[in-house]
């Protein structure tokens, strides 16, 4: 079957503009929402002791609940080779990239820098 110049014109009308409508749209999302998370934690200013830990996967990324606000620490960003648990207390500086956290049975303190 021979194809006519209109036959091509209408598959590119219906099937590849819109293809790459939906390309661009999630790499733009995408770029947003790394850009998002990057101005994002930067901002944060924590300091409390840890009323929830949720664990979501095997990496160990701990989703953390201080003084009623929750925040994801992502393994991207820091490196937690330890467990935080439910009492622990925890720091972070607005604008700073590093964590204090002080264990609630031992007292020991950990530093975490990105």
């Amino acid at each position: 079957m021979k194809l006519n110049k209109g036959m091509v014109s209408s598959w590119n009308k219906y099937f590849v503009f819109p293809l790459c409508a939906i390309l661009a749209f999630l790499l733009i999302s995408m770029i947003y929402n790394f850009w998002k998370s990057e101005n994002e934690i930067p901002q944060w200013a924590i300091n409390g002791v840890v009323q929830k830990v949720k664990y979501y996967d095997k990496r160990g990324e701990p989703e953390i609940t201080v003084s009623g606000k929750t925040y994801y620490l992502e393994s991207r960003h820091w490196n937690i080779p330890f467990g935080i648990e439910r009492g622990d207390s925890i720091f972070k500086i607005k604008g700073s990239m590093e964590i204090r956290l002080v264990k609630h049975t031992s007292g020991k303190v950990i530093n975490v820098k990105l």
